[in-house]
């Protein structure tokens, strides 16, 4: 039985046993004080509804930090501002292009659109090439580096 209901019951039972507030001043004394309880008792159920909404929303901003701690502190991240599984992946790149070159693959900068594309050798003799990402087909120009490292290979 809420707080609210139990005002009500006891102003109800006054009611029928001839409570009168007219008839005394301590009735009137009592039916100011039911007023007030009645009131009181009002205010108690919305302030509980108040902290029921305030508690439902603080653990919606405790899921939310949980979330953003989870990210923060995951072994993946690098107080310097980068992600460790980037730095990786990097690498890794870096080892797979090498080995490419290794295996007689070459690696061409589009100059229109700026991909890089992975040649062989048999391209790099053709002396063209069409960028798959653009479609723009450009000349292959071999700068004096270039030529020394295709001769040596020859």
């Amino acid at each position: 039985m809420t707080l609210s209901e139990k005002v009500a019951y006891l102003k109800g039972v006054a009611a029928g046993s001839g409570f009168s507030p007219e008839k005394s001043p301590e009735g009137k004394l009592i039916s100011i004080m039911m007023d007030i309880l009645e009131h009181m008792a009002l205010n108690a159920e919305e302030n509980d509804d108040s902290i029921q909404a305030l508690a439902d929303q603080l653990d919606d901003v405790s899921d939310s930090l949980a979330m953003v701690e989870d990210y923060v502190y995951s072994e993946d991240f690098d107080f310097d501002g980068e992600d460790e599984d980037e730095d990786e992946d990097v690498d890794d790149a870096e080892e797979a292009l090498a080995a490419l070159e290794e295996d007689g693959f070459f690696e061409l900068e589009c100059p229109n659109c700026a991909d890089i594309l992975m040649v062989d050798k048999g391209v790099l003799d053709a002396g063209t090439v069409a960028c798959p990402g653009c479609g723009q087909e450009f000349e292959i120009e071999i700068g004096v580096e270039d030529a020394d490292e295709t001769e040596d290979e020859e």
